[in-house]
């Protein structure tokens, strides 16, 4: 009956213990995370991924930015510029102070690093800016 009792009583300890080293172990964990916030400029055809402390536009063609207007066609770009756009086209840094940035990709980027992706199919025409 004695060794039940000290068996028993070594279970629910090693029990408890588990216990507290996992809700120690929640305690520490952090969670991390980030955000990016996609929009569309209609006016110059821009596609914008806006994150925390960057800025990624690329210019859509006529019928992407046809696309963004039907329905899963906004997602469907936001998906391709993720997979196939940024960390793979060129990209070139674009000053705030830029004459042809233009107003709603100023607002959605202010105090952020803005990076032009250049795609081939969508060349800019002006020497100095991207945004031609």
């Amino acid at each position: 009956m004695m060794e039940k009792l000290i068996l028993l009583t070594s279970v629910v300890g090693l029990t408890a213990a588990a216990a507290g080293v996992t809700q120690q172990h929640q305690v520490r964990t952090t969670t991390i995370g980030g955000q990016i916030h996609f929009f569309f400029e209609p006016n110059v055809r821009h596609m914008v991924a806006a994150t925390d402390s960057k800025c990624y536009i690329v210019t859509l063609t006529y019928d992407e930015a046809d696309h963004v207007h039907t329905s899963g066609g906004l997602e469907d770009l936001e998906l391709r510029m993720m997979r196939e756009w940024m960390g793979t086209l060129n990209e070139t840094s674009v000053y705030h102070s830029d004459p042809h940035l233009p107003e709603l990709v100023s607002r959605w980027c202010a105090h952020k690093d803005i990076m032009y992706l250049q795609r081939p199919d969508t060349a800019a025409t002006t020497v100095g800016s991207p945004f031609g």
